[in-house]
């Protein structure tokens, strides 16, 4: 059961990362619109999660090309 949530966890990691930082982001966004100051924390874990992010959309983007040039050798 244990590697079952393991394996779930490492297979949708990406998409994990990917709703959380939109989730964040718009939270952050809304709290902006309404004129409330983002103190450094908020803005931290901002940037930690878009470096996550954009981390791991390019290592996957780069399999997907890696896998596609070996497809076409």
């Amino acid at each position: 059961m244990k590697n079952k949530v393991l394996y779930n966890l490492c297979l949708y990691s990406h998409v994990i990362i990917y709703l959380i930082f939109w989730t964040y982001f718009s939270i952050i966004l809304i709290l902006y619109l309404f004129g409330f100051e983002l103190n450094i924390l908020l803005l931290s874990v901002f940037f930690f999660l878009l470096g996550l992010w954009l981390g791991s959309s390019l290592s996957i983007r780069i399999r997907d090309k890696m896998k596609k040039w070996e497809n076409n050798k």
